[in-house]
Protein backbone atom coordinates (compact mmCIF):
# COMPACT_ATOMS: atom_id res chain seq x y z
CA UNK A 1 0.00 0.00 0.00
CA UNK A 2 1.38 3.39 -1.00
CA UNK A 3 0.85 5.81 1.90
CA UNK A 4 0.99 9.58 1.66
CA UNK A 5 4.03 11.42 2.96
CA UNK A 6 3.27 13.67 5.94
CA UNK A 7 5.79 16.41 6.72
CA UNK A 8 5.86 17.82 10.24
CA UNK A 9 8.29 20.26 11.76
CA UNK A 10 8.96 21.74 15.12
CA UNK A 11 11.49 22.45 17.77
CA UNK A 12 11.67 19.26 19.81
CA UNK A 13 14.22 20.64 22.25
CA UNK A 14 12.85 18.46 25.04
CA UNK A 15 10.76 15.52 23.86
CA UNK A 16 7.65 14.96 25.96
CA UNK A 17 4.31 13.15 25.72
CA UNK A 18 2.67 16.03 23.82
CA UNK A 19 5.22 15.64 21.03
CA UNK A 20 4.61 11.89 20.90
CA UNK A 21 0.84 12.37 20.70
CA UNK A 22 1.34 14.90 17.89
CA UNK A 23 3.53 12.44 15.93
CA UNK A 24 1.11 9.55 16.52
CA UNK A 25 -1.78 11.67 15.21
CA UNK A 26 0.25 12.69 12.15
CA UNK A 27 0.98 9.01 11.46
CA UNK A 28 -2.76 8.43 10.86
CA UNK A 29 -2.46 10.51 7.68
CA UNK A 30 0.58 8.73 6.20
CA UNK A 31 4.31 8.14 6.63
CA UNK A 32 5.69 10.86 8.90
CA UNK A 33 8.80 12.83 7.99
CA UNK A 34 10.03 15.06 10.80
CA UNK A 35 12.11 18.20 10.37
CA UNK A 36 13.70 19.36 13.62
CA UNK A 37 14.14 23.09 14.29
CA UNK A 38 17.54 24.56 13.49
CA UNK A 39 20.29 24.97 16.04
CA UNK A 40 19.66 28.69 16.04
CA UNK A 41 16.03 28.16 16.98
CA UNK A 42 16.91 25.75 19.78
CA UNK A 43 19.58 28.13 21.08
CA UNK A 44 17.11 31.02 20.97
CA UNK A 45 14.62 29.11 23.12
CA UNK A 46 16.80 27.10 25.50
CA UNK A 47 20.01 29.11 25.23
CA UNK A 48 18.19 32.33 26.04
CA UNK A 49 17.71 31.05 29.57
CA UNK A 50 21.08 29.37 30.08
CA UNK A 51 23.72 31.17 28.02
CA UNK A 52 23.50 34.66 29.56
CA UNK A 53 24.00 33.19 33.05
CA UNK A 54 27.00 31.10 32.00
CA UNK A 55 28.52 33.92 29.96
CA UNK A 56 28.00 36.26 32.91
CA UNK A 57 29.89 33.84 35.15
CA UNK A 58 32.81 33.87 32.72
CA UNK A 59 32.77 37.68 32.53
CA UNK A 60 32.58 38.00 36.33
CA UNK A 61 35.46 35.57 36.80
CA UNK A 62 38.01 38.38 36.61
CA UNK A 63 36.27 40.83 38.89
CA UNK A 64 33.86 43.73 38.57
CA UNK A 65 35.08 45.23 35.27
CA UNK A 66 34.51 43.53 31.93
CA UNK A 67 38.17 43.44 30.94
CA UNK A 68 39.97 42.75 34.23
CA UNK A 69 41.82 39.67 33.03
CA UNK A 70 42.87 38.01 29.80
CA UNK A 71 41.85 34.43 29.07
CA UNK A 72 43.92 32.93 26.25
CA UNK A 73 44.99 36.43 25.30
CA UNK A 74 41.52 38.04 25.06
CA UNK A 75 39.35 39.86 27.57
CA UNK A 76 36.87 37.74 29.46
CA UNK A 77 33.90 39.39 27.73
CA UNK A 78 35.22 38.30 24.32
CA UNK A 79 36.18 34.88 25.67
CA UNK A 80 32.61 34.35 26.93
CA UNK A 81 31.48 34.01 23.30
CA UNK A 82 33.49 30.81 23.04
CA UNK A 83 30.69 29.10 24.98
CA UNK A 84 27.98 29.47 22.27
CA UNK A 85 30.60 28.60 19.65
CA UNK A 86 31.32 25.32 21.43
CA UNK A 87 27.57 24.58 21.58
CA UNK A 88 27.19 25.13 17.83
CA UNK A 89 30.23 22.93 17.14
CA UNK A 90 28.69 20.16 19.26
CA UNK A 91 25.34 20.50 17.48
CA UNK A 92 27.12 20.43 14.09
CA UNK A 93 29.02 17.26 14.98
CA UNK A 94 25.76 15.62 16.06
CA UNK A 95 24.06 16.72 12.83
CA UNK A 96 26.83 15.33 10.63
CA UNK A 97 26.81 12.01 12.50
CA UNK A 98 23.02 11.76 12.14
CA UNK A 99 23.22 12.56 8.43
CA UNK A 100 25.63 9.65 7.90
CA UNK A 101 23.24 7.21 9.61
Amino acid sequence: MNRKKVFVSGCFDMLHSGHLTFLENANQFGDVYVCIGSAGLVMAIVGGAVMPKLQGMIIDYGGHNVDDIKILGVSEINFSFVLPLLCFILISIYGFKQKRN
